[in-house]
């Protein structure tokens, strides 16, 4: 007849199993320092980029500076968006959740209110116009992509 394992005898059974499943689970656990750097990097840019166009005294030359940044960013940022909405809602604080939705819709009103600042100039420059409306919908573009379904 074999003995009941003692608790030490357990506890060596126990322990690497233990071990081996926050080893798996370890990076499946809150992400949230990620969303947060991940929003702060989108704000960064959105409020670059009004800020960029509504000091520039040339708004063409404003425009083209922020596309430029926006062109330089945009892999970066893309990818760290993805993988961000990527995220199960366990794997984040379920505060943050909807902190990090409203802060990309927030920036992305920041960028499209260039449109109607710069109103009377686009009205004046079809080529000011085609820009700032590429600026914007390159920047929601940005924001709105969408993680691929999952196979």
């Amino acid at each position: 007849m074999s003995r009941p394992p003692t608790p030490l005898g357990r506890a060596k059974l126990v322990l690497p199993l233990v071990s081996l499943l926050l080893a798996l689970l370890g990076p499946a656990c809150k992400r949230d320092d990620f969303v947060r750097a991940t929003v702060h990097k989108a704000h960064g840019l959105a409020t670059a980029i009004t800020r960029v166009v509504s000091g520039a005294t040339d708004k063409r030359a404003g425009v083209a500076e922020a596309q430029a940044r926006l062109d330089a960013e945009r892999t970066a940022l893309e990818h760290d968006i993805l993988e961000l909405k990527s995220l199960r809602s366990y794997q984040m604080t379920a505060t943050l959740q909807p902190q990090w939705r409203d802060a990309f819709i927030d920036d992305l009103a920041a960028i499209e209110s260039l449109q109607s600042e710069l109103r009377v100039e686009m009205a004046a420059d079809p080529t000011l116009a085609a820009a700032v409306d590429t600026l914007v919908r390159d920047y929601a573009a940005i924001v709105s992509i969408t993680p691929p379904p999952e196979a």
